[in-house]
């Protein structure tokens, strides 16, 4: 009986031997051909990693998916309106009421506005359904979007299909677009965005035809810093790119283009010395959205239900000849057991934001921010110490026709290594830097140990701070009252007419007085930013006919800068209505 018994052991070992061996051919015959390995854990499905890197899913990890035009963004994140869509439908269609966890997230609340829908898309553009998770829904959707878009989905494997209940909802949408401009714009040389080089641009040169250039509207141009422009396609979409934006949210600096675009009065079309340069973007995004799932919600019946899973993926791609989008999301839902102008430069070198919309629609279905170049390029490298460019502010001590010797200001990170800079001056500067003068120098490489250090400048500007804003505090209980006289430290005396004069200078709020006396600012500057702004029609002005007296007229207060013919050169700045007979 035991030998009976002991065969039967050793029989189904050797079975189970085989068994094992045969079914370890086959897994490694479809691994060799690198074919999906399917693994099953406690009731979860996996699939191999290689099937994924073929799929070209997790690059650009690094960028956020952001759920909704109001939620607050990072300096490289995107967004796409198919997440919204099916949240659109489990809140409408399925739930019957606002979405709502104990306790309430912010994401949540914003999803629940109902912000983007389908009215901002074409029907051809998307599809969505939902309904009872099947495989024969997935079945469905995997042939629907095929139909339309010719497409396979990226997210759909990663669903449970095994075991449906009639109670549970699975809730699917994707985007697609493609679109190219009438003219391919140029490819320019590789250049630099911030702290990388060798990226790929394209864009319109003064050499571009007029063809080319009518594919660019501007929106609104402040400065090379601070500009918007749209891109024209052969289609009904659009392309809005941004530089100098701020805001919190793709909802915010969205408004923030139409408002200031709506206030320009400058030449929209470009000119033919206008520069327009755009990096290449590509990038492949998919997130599963962690925060959503596991939490109870209730059904306007009172059934309580849980977000299982929910996902999304954007695929996005712009360069010289058009562009193309795709975007996935899907949620599985369980059921509980209970004027002529100076040339612009429209150079994307820095961080940007960009929206796509159809035309004629309110909103974008579209958006994404970039500050880091390399999370959207490939090819870049990083832009090595010796060729970043570094910056300071001080003050011209020594000068003549050959080199200037300059004092850098306190707080600079350069005056950690000294008081006292050489610059030498090579032939393409042609300027005189008078002693005293405030300067900013722009450099590149290492400081050489010398004493005073020497530098390699790329660059020497006559100017106190990047930035400062004029702050006059009304009080028509005062006249005129002087602020600083001329034989202190400026060419002509300057006074307030009816109010107080403070200055902001990198967040620091000062009376103009101080800043001037302390070398923080000089007056020549205010009226530099005053000419510059009356250019490009941010102000009202006009000049007198004394001898060329000038009215500068902003929103808050005015600067009336003298030159008359009996030789006064004195500044006023008051109330905005003030006139030369008030102070004269």
């Amino acid at each position: 009986m035991k030998k009976k018994i002991l065969k039967i052991i050793v029989i189904i070992l050797l079975v189970l031997i085989v068994i094992f061996g045969i079914l370890y051919l086959i897994d490694n015959n479809r691994m060799k051909n690198n074919e999906p390995v399917l693994f099953s854990t406690w009731g979860k499905q996996y699939t191999s990693l290689k099937q994924d890197e073929e799929k070209n899913i997790y690059n650009n990890s690094d960028m956020d998916i952001i759920l909704s035009l109001e939620d607050n963004i990072s300096d490289n994140s995107a967004w796409c309106g198919t997440f919204n869509l099916i949240w659109n439908d489990l809140k409408n269609d399925l739930a019957k009421q606002d979405i709502v966890f104990s306790p309430q997230l912010e994401v949540v609340q914003n999803l629940n506005k109902g912000t983007f829908n389908t009215s901002y898309l074409s029907e051809n553009s998307y599809y969505k359904i939902y309904g009872t998770p099947t495989l024969e829904l997935k079945e469905k959707i995997e042939k629907e979007i095929k139909e339309k878009f010719n497409e396979t989905s990226d997210i759909l494997d990663d669903f449970d299909w095994r075991t449906p209940d009639p109670e549970d909802y699975f809730l699917y949408a994707m985007l697609k677009k493609e679109f190219e401009f009438e003219k391919e714009f140029t490819q320019f040389d590789n250049g630099q965005f911030r702290d990388y080089e060798n990226v790929q641009y394209f864009g319109v040169n003064n050499s571009a035809s007029e063809e080319v250039r009518k594919q660019v509207q501007v929106l609104y141009y402040n400065s090379e810093n601070d500009f918007a422009i749209k891109l024209l396609t052969k289609t009904d979409d659009e392309v809005i790119i941004s530089k100098g934006n701020v805001g919190n949210t793709f909802i915010n600096m969205y408004e923030n283009i139409k408002e200031n675009s709506e206030k320009y009065d400058g030449t929209k079309s470009l000119s033919e010395d206008d520069i327009v340069k755009i990096p290449n973007i590509t990038f492949n995004l998919k997130k599963e959205f962690e925060e959503l799932q596991n939490k109870p919600f209730l059904f306007s019946n009172g059934d309580e239900y849980i977000i299982e899973k929910a996902m999304q993926t954007i695929k996005f791609e712009l360069d010289k000849k058009g562009g193309k989008i795709k975007s996935e999301a899907g949620m599985m839902v369980r059921k509980e057991a209970a004027i002529i102008q100076e040339p612009r430069n429209f150079i994307i070198d820095d961080t940007f934001t960009i929206f796509l919309k159809e035309k004629g629609k309110d909103l974008p279905y579209f958006a994404s921010k970039i500050s880091d170049i390399s999370k959207v390029q490939e090819q870049v490298k990083k832009v090595s110490e010796e060729k970043k460019e570094k910056s300071f502010f001080g003050n011209v001590i020594e000068s003549d026709l050959n080199y200037i010797l300059v004092e850098p200001n306190e707080g600079e990170d350069i005056r950690n290594s000294t008081d006292k800079v050489y610059v030498k001056l090579e032939d393409n500067y042609d300027m005189i830097y008078p002693i005293d003068t405030n300067v900013k120098i722009t450099y590149t490489g290492d400081l050489k140990e010398s004493y005073p250090v020497e530098i390699n400048a790329t660059n020497i500007e006559v100017k106190s701070v990047d930035d400062f804003e004029i702050k006059f505090r009304r009080n028509d209980k005062q006249g005129v009252i002087e602020i600083l006289d001329k034989n202190e430290i400026e060419d002509y005396s300057i006074y307030s007419y009816r109010g107080n004069v403070n200055i902001v200078i990198d967040g620091q709020t000062m009376e103009l007085r101080d800043a001037l006396l302390n070398d923080k600012i000089t007056m020549e500057e205010i009226i530099q930013k005053a000419n510059k702004d009356l250019e490009d029609k941010k102000i009202t002005g006009d000049i007198y006919k004394d001898g060329g007296s000038r009215i500068y007229k902003y929103d808050d207060y005015t600067i009336i800068k003298c030159h008359s013919l009996d030789g006064n050169r004195d500044v006023y700045i008051g109330v905005p209505e003030m006139i030369l007979s008030d102070v004269m």
